[in-house]
């Protein structure tokens, strides 16, 4: 059993890293084609801004561009990555 843990809890970490990392690229792109490269790399550089474009973009995509797997993959990633670390996770609270 503990060996299923530890399988699942690398997979949900392998699910959330790859997620994250292609979603990241995808929503740049989305980004610099709406807004041009000089203001997506201001965005870029004060963080706070970053993070809130980042969560807009996925409903931007799909609202806008009628395009909802950026929002699919992203959201739904993370979901599957958390299923993953819960299981891994089961059976292992301290009280």
């Amino acid at each position: 059993m503990k060996t299923i843990k530890t399988i699942s809890m690398i997979f949900g970490i392998f699910i959330y890293a790859v997620t994250g990392i292609v979603s990241l690229i995808w929503e740049w792109s989305i980004v610099v084609d709406t807004i041009g490269f000089f203001w997506a790399l201001a965005s870029f550089i004060a963080f706070p801004l970053l993070s809130f474009v980042l969560v807009i973009t996925p409903f931007y995509a799909g609202f806008a561009q009628g395009d909802w797997r950026l929002a699919a993959f992203s959201y739904g990633g993370g979901f599957i990555g958390t299923i993953f670390l819960a299981i891994g996770n089961y059976g292992n609270s301290s009280n």
